[in-house]
């Protein structure tokens, strides 16, 4: 099916386009059931021969009855549109219902692609987003996403794409103010589950791009709800799994599973604050010493980057700041040496939370004071760093206030603001 072909670019054709979505609803319907059942066990590696297969078959019918009865039970009366292309005429739809011709999976993952997302003609119709959105989750008991996300590695590597896309299409829509997508998900988790633990799976197998195409997935899930994001903090053990992957060699695993853990740690604030309450000790620890604390500047930069984005939350940053070991790591970072202009600017910001601390204790203000001045140096070297870009023209102002409050600090001042 060409993408090109699939819309008209007239006025009329254009009328006509929606008009005949919501007619084709119910044949497409029949096609998803039937292609499911009869496809699903199919491998795409072999999916030409495969509809070749299924066509000369007279007795297709009965492929029905040697599925696993789980699977037929999920079939779903789901509600699908289309979009007509050019060459189908009335004449031919009724021809292709009357010889029964059937749609395999893969075709309809991307004609739901073309949906959402349009073609090279056609912008995405947004009445009919709703409606695929609204089809999919008519009957949450008897959902096609569940099958379509067990059945995923059947598919080829170009239907995967489509249906990654279609999944994070789905799970950011919403219908009447409902994420139908993340309340389906939610009394499902073990689709989530799934996901990622099939991405590890086949990662440690070897086969990257499906692992990526999950793990994408299973990020747009944390975006969108936070009782997913809950669900995957309730123990340490997927956490400290993420940082092994996010640590690893291969530079594009290990970018995918940083992502995993920004969205983990990042998005859904109160879940996060709630997380660390019983975690901060053995969690920071491993930030420490696994990120800001290693070798490999990458990995450094991006545990100063995760740091950062996490201390920008009030419930986070107050037991994070009272602790004189992190407060030498981060001066330690403001140190360093790096062709990446913003690592020191990221450092001092970070740097920043020590000072703002209204309960600062006695043994950080001393080692505050007592590097004041190799700090103000430092301070005044990331500020004209920073004028040489416009676009960060705003730091400057905020480097200004954190020099001003070291410049103000002394030993009296100090021991005024403790016993206050």
């Amino acid at each position: 099916m060409k993408k090109s072909t699939m819309g008209y670019s007239s006025v009329h054709g254009c009328f006509h386009h929606q008009h005949s979505q919501e007619l084709m609803a119910a044949d497409l319907v029949e096609q998803l059931s039937e292609a499911l059942v009869t496809d699903c066990n199919i491998n795409n590696s072999h999916h030409s021969s495969a509809k070749v297969k299924n066509k000369n078959n007279k007795n297709a019918a009965a492929d029905l009855k040697s599925m696993p009865t789980d699977l037929v039970v999920k079939i779903p009366e789901a509600f699908f549109t289309d979009f007509p292309t050019p060459a189908e005429t009335a004449s031919a739809k009724v021809k292709n219902r009357k010889s029964n011709k059937k749609t395999t999976p893969a075709e309809l993952v991307e004609k739901l692609y073309t949906i959402l997302y349009g073609d090279t003609e056609n912008l995405p119709d947004p009445k009919s987003c709703t409606e695929v959105t609204k089809g999919f989750f008519k009957d949450n008991n008897n959902n096609p996403l569940g099958i379509l996300i067990t059945s995923f590695e059947k598919f080829d590597t170009q239907t995967q794409s489509y249906f990654t896309k279609v999944f994070a299409s789905l799970v950011r829509q919403k219908v009447q103010g409902r994420p139908l997508a993340s309340d389906y998900l939610e009394s499902n988790l073990y689709l989530i589950e799934h996901m990622i633990n099939r991405s590890i799976d086949l990662i440690t197998q070897g086969e990257q791009q499906t692992a990526l195409f999950y793990n994408c997935m299973f990020i747009e899930s944390l975006r969108t709800s936070r009782e997913i994001t809950k669900h995957f903090l309730k123990s340490k053990t997927y956490v400290k799994i993420f940082i092994d992957y996010a640590l690893k060699d291969n530079f594009v695993v290990g970018s995918f599973f940083e992502q995993t853990l920004e969205m983990l740690l990042t998005v859904h604030k109160s879940v996060v604050a709630e997380f660390l309450q019983d975690n901060h000790e053995w969690f920071f620890e491993e930030v420490n010493l696994r990120f800001l604390k290693s070798s490999n500047f990458l990995n450094k930069l991006f545990g100063l980057q995760l740091l950062e984005k996490m201390l920008e939350d009030s419930a986070v940053v107050g037991k994070y700041v009272n602790s004189l070991e992190n407060l030498k790591i981060v001066m330690n970072l403001m140190r360093e040496e790096s062709k990446n202009k913003s690592f020191k600017s990221m450092a001092v910001g970070v740097f920043k939370r020590f000072l703002v601390n209204q309960k600062m204790p006695k043994e950080i203000a001393a080692v505050i004071i007592l590097n004041k001045d190799k700090l103000l140096r430092l301070l005044y070297e990331v500020k004209a760093n920073d004028q040489k870009k416009k676009e960060e023209a705003d730091a400057d102002a905020g480097d200004d206030e954190v020099t001003q409050i070291i410049s103000s600090m002394d030993a009296e001042s100090i021991r005024a603001s403790l016993v206050g």
